[in-house]
C-alpha cells in the first residue's frame, strides 16, 4: 500500500474548509445573499374615478420589492397624501375619492391628482406617487 505524504491532500482540504466558511455549507443557508427592500410600490399606477357616482372610489395597495424578486404586502405604517382639494383620501383604508371633478386642463382633460405613499421598510424610507384622475 503506498501512502501518499504530500502535504497536497491537507490543503486541499484546509482550502475547502476556508470556502465553506466564507460561502456557507451546502443546505445551511450560509453565504446567501440577504434580502433587501428596494422600494414601495403602489398600485394602481393611474386610475379613472367619476364623482357623485358609484366609482368615485379608488382604493390602493402598497408592496415592499425585495432584491429577491419577492412582493411583500405592507398594510400598515404608510404616510398617504394627495396634493388636490378635490380628491379625499382615507389614510386608514389607502382609498381616495373624487368629490368634485378635478378642473380641465385645454387639450389635456382634468387636472391629474398626485397620490403619494411613504413607509420606512427595514429602516429606510420609501416614497412612491401615482396619479388620479377625477372627472
Amino acid at each position: 500500500m503506498t501512502v501518499l505524504r504530500s502535504s497536497c491532500p491537507a490543503r486541499l482540504v484546509a482550502s475547502m474548509i476556508v470556502l465553506a466558511l466564507i460561502y456557507g455549507f451546502p443546505g445551511c443557508g450560509g453565504g446567501q445573499p440577504v434580502a433587501k427592500p428596494m422600494g414601495i410600490f403602489v398600485s394602481p399606477r393611474s386610475a379613472v374615478a367619476w364623482s357623485n357616482s358609484a366609482e368615485a372610489q379608488v382604493v390602493y395597495k402598497v408592496v415592499t420589492g425585495y432584491s429577491d424578486g419577492r412582493d411583500v404586502p405592507l398594510t400598515s405604517g404608510i404616510t398617504w397624501s394627495v396634493d388636490k382639494p378635490w380628491v379625499w383620501l382615507d389614510s386608514t383604508t389607502a382609498a381616495a375619492t373624487c368629490e368634485y371633478p378635478a378642473p380641465q386642463m385645454p387639450i389635456l382633460g382634468p387636472e391629474p391628482a398626485l397620490i403619494t405613499a411613504t413607509a420606512t421598510v427595514e429602516g429606510q424610507t420609501f416614497t412612491d406617487s401615482v396619479v388620479l384622475d377625477c372627472f
